[in-house]
């Protein structure tokens, strides 16, 4: 059996979830931090405080990775909501402090300043930032984050943002291709900064 196997077989026989529901449930560790990630990033927009947004994003994981499983759905509604309180408070405990230490990470003080710059969301069909898409302009880097990152969580903002302050004028960044690792979409995405006038 296969470390990845081995890893799904042991995160399945240590969650205290109904038995139909720990044999449907074939997702891997990265898969949860994955979620619950993005999950953090959806809720941050929302919520200041760090430890709220936390314990929802974790509930909010636990029903994206559970809605899925028939087993889940058909159960009625009072022990479905036992099984995801369990797997919400697994999720939780496990992976709490990751996640302060994410938001942290990415939502800077430093970067809710205005600095000058408006900063562009751009989703465009071409390489060259032309075709279909759309673009979403940001009066700061923490707006964009706090509006845009959930869409790629996987992504080291931190260094998108590095990489557009080495320019003092008009630049842009490929953040994500066709095709690439958790990129569902069949488009590319950018994001750009711009001086204010």
């Amino acid at each position: 059996m296969n470390l990845r196997l081995t890893i799904k077989k042991v995160l399945r026989e240590s969650l205290d979830l109904d038995a139909s529901l720990r044999r449907r449930l074939t997702i891997s560790q990265e898969e949860i931090i994955y979620s619950y990630q993005r999950e953090v990033l959806r809720n941050f927009k929302y919520d200041k405080d760090k430890e709220t947004i936390v314990k929802k994003s974790a509930n909010d994981a636990a029903f994206e990775i559970l809605d899925p499983i028939d087993e889940w759905r058909s159960m009625g509604q009072k022990r479905a909501v036992e099984e995801l309180k369990k797997f919400s408070t697994y999720i939780f405990e496990n992976y709490k402090d990751m996640m302060i230490k994410f938001i942290e990470r990415i939502f800077e003080e430093t970067n809710k300043g205005d600095d000058g710059f408006l900063y562009i969301f751009i989703k465009h069909s071409n390489r060259n930032r032309t075709g279909n898409g759309f673009t979403d302009s940001h009066q700061t880097w923490y707006g964009l984050l706090q509006d845009k990152a959930s869409y790629f969580p996987d992504l080291d903002w931190n260094e998108i943002k590095s990489q557009l302050d080495k320019s003092s004028g008009q630049t842009s960044v490929l953040i994500k291709s066709p095709g690439d690792y958790r990129n569902p979409y069949n488009y590319y995405f950018s994001i750009g900064k711009k001086p204010k006038v």
